[in-house]
């Protein structure tokens, strides 16, 4: 599966790296020099850009591997509708009706968040009706999204979406891109690192953003992780059964070894 991070990380093993349009000529630099890579170039706000529509459309024309990502979803629109080749929209989608709408201009990729980064099968189905091919990203580290309304104490991020670097694997029919996010470059470097090796002895909560659950990431199993990668995530509606995620931490301790 590949990988995506920010500039601070370029010196890692990654596919495509992100620049802030600030610094777009180091941005342009990496992208002529090294072709393998793909260089995602945020545009905050295209009217607050000095990069005029023309340039965009003809850097976009001349370096295949370059892809806009914008912040603002009318910024995304106009860039599609003049034809720039590879654009996306920066944040996730959590409707299927947010999901059509983007689609309908074709995006790069799609950022895909709860609850449908809990029914992954479905959207790999849909994007696979279209021409062209849509990559789907998602953020394995964060858990709990930050902008939840966390009053619960049940809630410890369980039930969230989050990807263990052993279990990445699982998610390979559906996933072609991660997305590493900190803002502290020491420990997007490390996630970068993690990521790629596919291997965490530590608990959850040191590798997820927002995780109160202290189990170990090798103890979660890939049973655990097949009960959770298309449930749609119901245990977020009133009339659900499912309590899987906030058993875990139970199960995990009866498959202790020196459990009595």
């Amino acid at each position: 599966m590949k990988l995506c991070a920010s500039y601070h990380c370029k010196n890692a093993r990654l596919d495509e790296i992100r620049y802030p349009i600030a610094l777009l000529n180091n941005a342009l630099e990496l992208a002529m020099n090294n072709t393998e890579q793909t260089v995602i170039i945020e545009i905050l706000s295209l009217a607050e850009c000095e990069l005029s529509l023309e340039r965009i459309l003809n850097l976009g024309n001349e370096l295949n591997n370059i892809v806009y990502d914008c912040y603002i979803l009318d910024d995304y629109v106009t860039l599609r509708q003049k034809h720039v080749p590879k654009v996306m929209y920066h944040y996730p989608i959590t409707t299927y009706n947010n999901l059509w709408a983007i689609l309908q201009l074709q995006p790069y990729a799609v950022v895909i968040g709860e609850p449908l980064n809990f029914d992954l099968a479905k959207v790999r189905k849909i994007l696979d009706t279209y021409d062209n091919y849509i990559q789907i990203r998602v953020v394995p580290h964060i858990g709990r999204p930050s902008n939840w309304i966390h009053l619960s104490k049940q809630d410890n991020g369980l039930r969230h979406f989050w990807i263990t670097p052993q279990t990445i694997h699982l998610y390979e029919p559906y996933v072609d891109i991660l997305d590493l996010y900190d803002k502290d470059p020491v420990r997007e470097n490390a996630l970068v690192t993690t990521y790629d090796k596919g291997d965490y002895v530590f608990g959850l909560t040191s590798l997820l953003k927002n995780c109160e659950s202290k189990i170990p990431c090798p103890m979660i199993t890939e049973e655990m992780v097949n009960k959770r990668l298309n449930c749609r995530q119901t245990c977020m509606q009133l009339s659900t059964n499912c309590h899987y995620c906030d058993r875990i931490e139970d199960i995990v301790q009866l498959t202790k070894p020196n459990h009595s």
